[in-house]
């Protein structure tokens, strides 16, 4: 399943960017979706003084609009459910053992959650170019895709040993049940992640 869904993930995206890099060429915006600003849908005309498009259609105005505004909305459904998500993490990790305990306060567990929520918020204040907050964000995709699974599968084969569980499951394969894979994986994510935030910050 996870093979499928990358193989699918990144043919979709490769299938996209292609598309747009063609279609609109040098003039593809930092955030693509604002490519579609003006579109007409071959409907209007273009006012060459005011530099834009003149009636046009009511139902491509309503297409612009919604994939203008689509990752706006898309992000402030999934902030407060990711907020939520990463505040129990945070909660989780300080309390350990006594998570159940401190699950039944309700202001440890709204402190924990404003501690996820709010310095991103904070930050969005004094970085309001949407291009360097993806730059510096997409760095972290390294982490969590190559760093992160190899440092949870070396953990969780390690324990396993020591509790003299068998480390062969299921999705055990010759290729991605190796320790030594896991490391090579992990010392890419981490490299990745310095060279490319390196790149921006020195660009």
């Amino acid at each position: 399943i996870f093979r499928s869904t990358c193989v699918f993930s990144s043919a979709s995206y490769a299938f996209i960017g292609c598309s747009l890099s063609i279609l609109f060429g040098a003039n593809v915006e930092q955030s693509s979706n604002l490519n579609w600003k003006n579109y007409s849908g071959g409907t209007g005309t273009f006012d060459e003084d005011g530099g834009k498009w003149v009636n046009v259609a009511l139902w491509a105005r309503a297409i612009s609009l919604y994939v203008v505004c689509f990752p706006a909305i898309d992000v402030m459904s999934a902030f407060p459910l990711n907020a939520i998500t990463l505040g129990n993490s945070i909660m989780g990790f300080v309390y350990g053992r006594k998570i159940h305990d401190a699950e039944k306060n309700r202001i440890i567990v709204s402190l924990f959650r404003l501690l996820a929520s709010l310095p991103p918020i904070i930050m969005g204040i004094f970085v309001r170019d949407l291009g360097t907050i993806t730059d510096y964000a997409g760095t972290t995709g390294f982490i969590i895709t190559f760093s992160f699974p190899a440092m949870l599968y070396i953990s969780s084969r390690r324990k396993a040993i020591e509790k003299n569980f068998s480390t062969i499951t299921y999705y055990s394969s010759l290729f991605a049940s190796s320790e030594a894979i896991a490391l090579v994986l992990f010392t890419f994510g981490a490299a990745m992640f310095l060279y490319v935030l390196s790149m921006i910050f020195y660009s």
